[in-house]
Protein backbone atom coordinates (compact mmCIF):
# COMPACT_ATOMS: atom_id res chain seq x y z
CA UNK A 1 0.00 0.00 0.00
CA UNK A 2 1.60 3.55 -1.09
CA UNK A 3 1.87 5.99 1.54
CA UNK A 4 -1.05 8.73 -0.18
CA UNK A 5 -3.14 5.24 0.34
CA UNK A 6 -2.47 4.76 3.73
CA UNK A 7 -3.00 8.70 4.36
CA UNK A 8 -6.03 8.52 3.00
CA UNK A 9 -7.04 5.42 5.31
CA UNK A 10 -5.82 7.09 8.60
CA UNK A 11 -7.79 10.07 7.93
CA UNK A 12 -11.15 8.20 7.62
CA UNK A 13 -10.13 6.39 10.48
CA UNK A 14 -9.75 9.56 11.87
CA UNK A 15 -13.13 11.29 11.48
CA UNK A 16 -15.14 7.64 12.34
CA UNK A 17 -13.65 8.18 15.49
CA UNK A 18 -13.71 12.16 16.18
CA UNK A 19 -17.29 12.53 14.23
CA UNK A 20 -18.93 9.15 13.97
CA UNK A 21 -18.29 6.73 16.68
CA UNK A 22 -19.78 8.52 19.49
CA UNK A 23 -23.53 8.89 17.32
CA UNK A 24 -23.79 5.16 16.96
CA UNK A 25 -27.19 3.56 18.14
CA UNK A 26 -27.40 -0.07 17.88
CA UNK A 27 -31.05 -1.38 17.67
CA UNK A 28 -32.56 -4.16 19.38
CA UNK A 29 -34.98 -5.91 17.14
CA UNK A 30 -38.24 -6.27 17.97
CA UNK A 31 -39.60 -10.13 17.67
CA UNK A 32 -41.04 -9.95 14.42
CA UNK A 33 -37.99 -8.13 13.21
CA UNK A 34 -35.58 -10.49 14.86
CA UNK A 35 -37.81 -13.65 12.71
CA UNK A 36 -37.21 -11.72 9.26
CA UNK A 37 -33.39 -11.16 10.11
CA UNK A 38 -33.03 -14.85 11.34
CA UNK A 39 -34.85 -15.61 7.59
CA UNK A 40 -32.48 -12.88 5.84
CA UNK A 41 -29.55 -15.03 7.93
CA UNK A 42 -30.30 -18.19 6.88
CA UNK A 43 -31.13 -17.41 3.31
CA UNK A 44 -27.69 -15.96 3.15
CA UNK A 45 -25.95 -19.21 5.22
CA UNK A 46 -27.44 -21.50 2.23
CA UNK A 47 -25.97 -19.03 -1.23
CA UNK A 48 -23.30 -20.09 -2.83
CA UNK A 49 -19.32 -19.00 -1.98
CA UNK A 50 -19.36 -17.22 -5.72
CA UNK A 51 -22.24 -15.01 -4.50
CA UNK A 52 -22.73 -11.63 -5.92
CA UNK A 53 -23.98 -8.24 -4.92
CA UNK A 54 -27.33 -8.08 -6.93
CA UNK A 55 -28.26 -11.52 -6.20
CA UNK A 56 -27.50 -10.44 -2.10
CA UNK A 57 -29.86 -7.27 -2.67
CA UNK A 58 -32.66 -9.18 -4.47
CA UNK A 59 -32.77 -11.59 -0.92
CA UNK A 60 -32.87 -8.67 1.26
CA UNK A 61 -35.78 -7.15 -1.02
CA UNK A 62 -37.45 -10.54 -1.34
CA UNK A 63 -36.72 -11.21 2.76
CA UNK A 64 -38.16 -7.89 3.54
CA UNK A 65 -41.26 -7.98 1.09
CA UNK A 66 -42.32 -11.58 2.38
CA UNK A 67 -42.07 -10.45 6.51
CA UNK A 68 -44.21 -7.55 5.63
CA UNK A 69 -41.70 -4.59 5.07
CA UNK A 70 -44.10 -2.47 2.34
CA UNK A 71 -41.81 -0.24 2.49
CA UNK A 72 -38.19 -1.09 1.01
CA UNK A 73 -36.35 1.67 3.44
CA UNK A 74 -37.55 0.89 6.76
CA UNK A 75 -36.22 -3.27 6.24
CA UNK A 76 -32.83 -1.44 5.25
CA UNK A 77 -33.56 0.69 7.88
CA UNK A 78 -33.68 -1.99 10.16
CA UNK A 79 -30.47 -3.87 8.83
CA UNK A 80 -28.59 -0.46 8.94
CA UNK A 81 -29.50 -0.20 12.89
CA UNK A 82 -28.90 -3.38 14.14
CA UNK A 83 -25.49 -4.05 12.13
CA UNK A 84 -24.34 -0.75 11.66
CA UNK A 85 -25.72 1.33 14.28
CA UNK A 86 -27.20 4.11 11.96
CA UNK A 87 -29.78 4.78 9.80
CA UNK A 88 -28.67 4.22 6.58
CA UNK A 89 -25.17 3.09 5.38
CA UNK A 90 -23.79 1.30 1.94
CA UNK A 91 -25.96 -0.53 -0.53
CA UNK A 92 -26.07 -3.59 1.27
CA UNK A 93 -25.79 -6.49 -1.44
CA UNK A 94 -22.52 -4.72 -2.50
CA UNK A 95 -21.63 -4.37 1.48
CA UNK A 96 -22.36 -8.13 2.29
CA UNK A 97 -20.21 -9.16 -1.06
CA UNK A 98 -17.39 -6.94 0.08
CA UNK A 99 -17.62 -8.08 3.45
CA UNK A 100 -17.91 -11.83 2.33
CA UNK A 101 -20.04 -14.64 3.10
CA UNK A 102 -18.88 -16.30 6.38
CA UNK A 103 -17.99 -12.13 8.19
CA UNK A 104 -21.66 -11.30 6.66
CA UNK A 105 -23.64 -14.53 8.77
CA UNK A 106 -20.87 -14.52 11.29
CA UNK A 107 -22.19 -10.59 12.33
CA UNK A 108 -25.88 -11.17 11.84
CA UNK A 109 -25.93 -14.04 14.12
CA UNK A 110 -23.76 -12.11 16.42
CA UNK A 111 -26.13 -9.54 16.58
CA UNK A 112 -28.89 -11.78 16.62
CA UNK A 113 -28.24 -13.34 19.99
Amino acid sequence: MNATMRGAMQNAINYFHDFLESKLVFKNPSANERIALVELTKNLEELHESWDASEIQQIILDIGKTNGFENNRDWFKLIYEVLLGSQSGPRLGSFFALLGKEKTVEKLNEVLQ
